[in-house]
């Protein structure tokens, strides 16, 4: 059965997008009984995740297409699926595809549609040749969506399974089917959808991961697309800063289409806790003020879930009448007198077969004395899907006094099998009150974060590469 591959497919057959961060505009395929909106970044929301393979003994193999064992940013662009650099001077040595016409010449290596070349009669292991690297669309619009199927086939003389698919970018959708394995000179097929976010002349990759031995275990496929930005706005996201906790908040936001004929119909919002409405009377063109609000009853902690969607309107350069739903994501912190020095235990990337640390440290505003008790750890289980399957310790809980502030550390830490791969997700709850007086106060900080190999780091578009 075929299956969506939006990320990755992992050991455990648990793939996901889960991804938890602060002002993160990734898509959110599923959330917690914590109720807590796990995006991945990532454009997170994301990440081509690789498993080291015994040695294998075989035959002489056929060359392999020169930067195509590993997959590196500055590989030269030659072989099947090695993702050429912007601009460099050893580029020109890629060779133009039989189909190209001679606009493909005048583009920036970047955006030239590459020669998968001849398909290999490769020994000693399975192979995955495809007969076309890249897609180019031609001429569209950021309010359509088009699709393309990439064909492939196992030129090898082994059986050969698709690990991972994962796009670099939100705007890019695979599916294909992960569970199936292709015999010898089996072929197969990923769709991928594409909605460009911008305007202009763009090329998006998703990395392909697999047990290939050729022309290696993990490469790219493109789309490309010069495309008119006719229902895009800036800025897409909101940073409220701090709110007292108790208190509502109000404040507006422009914003400004690019494209002037640009109509601003409708804006509804996703979360219940959060307002936003257009200032001023319809019709709203070229540009609109937002009104946003948040209830008084927003918990303690980071804001997570802020998306409010803008339906946008206007015409493409044929005159045909398009609509276009986005997201405009608002985050923000939650605060009282108990403050954090930081609201969410962000671990970064972890290195599979590697320990991992956080801390927190919680104090009062005023440099009070506070307690601190039931600090509880819930992390997510592996149950849920693209979950790493690492070991947590028993949180560690202890007074600590900081630049003359008496208050508390808060530290999560854990181990990563060797073999692990997915992301860090939950919360650490804990009641907080000032000393002496009767009431405590249940609070929330979130985790987060990734375990991940550093190929399959190298694989992530720079913006989306966390240390």
């Amino acid at each position: 059965m075929t299956r969506r591959a939006d990320w990755v497919r992992f050991p455990l057959r648990n793939p996901a997008t889960l991804f938890n961060m602060r002002n993160t505009a990734l898509p959110l395929p599923g959330r917690t009984s914590l109720g807590a909106a796990l995006i991945a970044f990532t454009w997170i929301a994301l990440s081509a995740l690789t498993a080291a393979e015994p040695p294998r003994e075989a035959s002489p193999p056929p060359a392999r297409p020169a930067g195509s064992s590993t997959l590196k940013e500055s590989s030269p662009s030659q072989g099947q699926g090695v993702t050429p650099p912007a601009a460099s001077p050893d580029a020109t040595k890629q060779a133009s595809p039989p189909h190209a016409d001679d606009a493909n010449a005048e583009l920036p290596e970047g955006l030239k549609v590459r020669d998968p070349g001849q398909k290999p009669n490769f020994k000693g292991g399975p192979a995955i040749y495809f007969n076309e690297l890249d897609h180019d669309f031609g001429p569209m619009s950021n309010a359509e969506t088009r699709r393309h199927r990439f064909t492939f086939v196992n030129a090898g003389d082994q059986p050969l399974m698709i690990e991972a698919v994962v796009p670099k970018c939100g705007c890019t959708r695979p599916s294909c089917d992960l569970e199936k394995v292709y015999q010898p000179g089996e072929s197969g097929f990923i769709d991928v959808d594409f909605t460009p976010p911008t305007g202009g002349h763009q090329a998006k990759a998703i990395v392909i991961k697999s047990n290939a031995a050729w022309p290696s275990e993990v490469f790219n496929i493109r789309v490309i697309g010069k495309v008119e930005s006719v229902l895009s706005f800036e800025p897409k996201s909101f940073d409220f800063g701090e709110v007292r906790r108790g208190q509502p908040w109000a404040g507006e936001v422009k914003i400004v289409a690019d494209a002037k004929a640009t109509f601003f119909d409708d804006v509804q919002s996703r979360s219940p806790i959060l307002r936003g409405e257009f200032v001023g009377d319809a019709p709203h063109q070229g540009e609109v003020t937002i009104k946003l609000s948040v209830d008084r009853d927003v918990k303690w902690g980071s804001f997570k879930g802020g998306v409010l969607m803008i339906t946008t309107r206007g015409k493409n350069e044929g005159g045909e009448d398009l609509t276009k739903t986005l997201a405009f994501r608002v985050a923000g912190t939650i605060v009282d007198e108990i403050r954090a020095s930081a609201y969410i235990f962000q671990m970064e990337t972890v290195r599979p077969g590697n320990a991992f640390s956080k801390s927190i440290f919680i104090s009062h505003e005023e440099g009070k004395a506070i307690d601190v008790t039931d600090v509880k750890l819930e992390p997510m289980g592996v149950e849920m899907r693209g979950i790493a399957p690492v070991t947590f310790k028993p949180v560690e809980v202890a007074e600590e006094t900081r630049d003359g502030r008496p208050g508390f550390v808060i530290t999560v830490s854990g181990e990563s099998p060797a073999d692990a791969h997915g992301f860090l997700g939950g919360s650490v709850r804990f009641k907080a009150r000032t000393r002496g007086e009767t009431e405590f106060v249940e609070r929330e900080l979130s985790l987060g974060g990734r375990v991940l190999t550093e190929q399959a780091e190298k694989a992530l578009p720079t913006a989306t590469r966390r240390r």
